[in-house]
């Protein structure tokens, strides 16, 4: 029997009350605080904790869907063969993340057992869709730039 998937949360999803929540759920969830304790948990570099947690075996939950799009965090994605899984809006509240994560639960260790990575998908309100880790076309050098990711 192969052992249940755990599942890291970054920073846009690192709150407390969602680990909890899907911990109530049955969930096995580490937070990017868990991992490297609160002050440096804010500055730690998105290559960095997917290198980590990807390498560790951890399925990455996140709500940031650019991130497939962006060169270097694109590049640990597929490098460190990760297992990603976006909220499809980083608008939502936490009850809100964790009822739509709970509720996909099946499909979710469903896409787990049978795909190795490196995989991106989208959990959207009323699905689970697969995206392509795509370059960034547009090769922007300044993330302070509003038109970048």
């Amino acid at each position: 029997m192969t052992p249940p998937p755990r599942f890291f949360l970054d920073r846009s999803l690192g709150a407390r009350s969602i680990a909890n929540g899907l911990r109530a759920g049955g969930l096995i969830v580490q937070t990017i605080e868990d991992r490297y304790g609160r002050e440096l948990a804010e500055q730690t570099p998105d290559p960095t904790w997917i290198q980590d947690a990807a390498q560790d075996g951890y399925v990455l939950l996140h709500a940031d869907k650019k991130i497939r799009r962006r060169t270097i965090e694109r590049d640990a994605l597929v490098t460190n063969n990760a297992r990603s899984f976006a909220m499809s809006s980083n608008q939502l509240g936490g009850s809100l993340v964790v009822a739509r994560l709970l509720s996909f639960r099946e499909r979710i260790y469903d896409v787990i057992d049978r795909r190795p990575g490196p995989f991106f998908y989208l959990v959207y309100p009323d699905k689970v869709e697969s995206r392509p880790l795509e370059w960034d076309t547009r090769r922007r050098s300044d993330p302070a730039d509003p038109s970048w990711g």
